[in-house]
């Protein structure tokens, strides 16, 4: 088991991924599936906004959401940290 665990989350994520020693993901949520304090500096920072896409991105042990949204017939791609930082806005056509 312990053997089975190494391999799991160290061995394969570092021969996959590196040196960093886990694999990068980007992986499609639901909007209704965002932590609540992503979700709340959504609707603060961007009131009224539809949410196109969401997902959840884990990088070098971090994880950040990335929500794409029609705010102001604007499209915006938003950046979060799980505790609803907005770590990056861009503007996308």
């Amino acid at each position: 088991m312990k053997v089975q665990l190494l391999f799991q989350w160290f061995i394969i994520p570092m021969l996959l991924g590196g040196s960093q020693g886990l694999v990068d993901a980007s992986v499609p949520i639901a909007a209704k599936d965002l932590p609540q304090p992503v979700s709340r500096a959504v609707r603060e920072y961007f009131p009224g906004a539809k949410i196109l896409t969401a997902e959840r991105d884990t990088d070098d042990r971090r994880t950040e959401f990335e929500v794409k949204l029609r705010y102001k017939e604007i499209h915006l791609k938003v950046e979060l940290s799980p505790d609803g930082r907005i770590l990056d806005v861009d503007m996308v056509r």
